[in-house]
């Protein structure tokens, strides 16, 4: 808990970024340009947008930013699994990277209306996008590489009409609405 900390700037010297939960009055962060792993940063609601640089592999944070809208990733970005941003309910910005393999854990991205899923993308983790009220139309690029789409994946998507997944995915083991 740092309720009173409202800018976030970290030594390059930092690879792994952990912590800053429930830092309310937070509006700024500005990565280290080598950080690796991003984790933490749940329930900071003041933040409205973050940009992750291009040496991130692997995020699990942001959950419940109230005001968060976009969340931009750096040219180049090789970030290989994105996990959390759940409950982010305003967010409209969300550009999964090209190299991604690996999606965890976006419930409640109430605003989204469209998401594209890199061919890049292998597996997709029960119940990733479920509640997603907002939620129209899901792209799968060409060439997809998705193999495994787990369970309830896109579960109370009211406005999600039907999902073509791409030749051989394997959706395990039960309906993915």
């Amino acid at each position: 808990n740092c309720p009173l900390i409202e800018e976030v700037r970290l030594p390059n010297s930092i690879e792994n970024l952990y912590g800053f939960v429930n830092c309310i009055s937070l509006t700024t962060i500005k990565f280290p340009n080598n950080v690796e792993e991003i984790g933490g940063f749940d329930k900071c609601n003041s933040l409205t947008k973050i940009t992750i640089p291009n040496s991130v592999e692997e995020i699990a944070a942001f959950d419940y930013c109230e005001n968060l809208v976009a969340v931009y990733f750096e040219s180049g970005c090789e970030i290989e699994m994105i996990s959390g941003f759940n409950n982010c309910e305003k967010l409209v910005e969300f550009n999964i990277p090209s190299n991604t393999n690996k999606l965890f854990n976006f419930m409640n991205f109430s605003s989204i209306k469209t998401i594209t899923i890199p061919k890049s993308v292998e597996y997709i983790d029960a119940r990733c996008f479920i509640e997603c009220l907002d939620l129209e139309k899901v792209i799968f690029e060409e060439n997809s590489e998705l193999k495994v789409v787990n369970e309830y994946c896109f579960k109370g998507c009211p406005k999600l009409g039907e999902v073509n997944y791409p030749n051989d995915v394997e959706i395990q083991p039960y309906p993915t609405f």
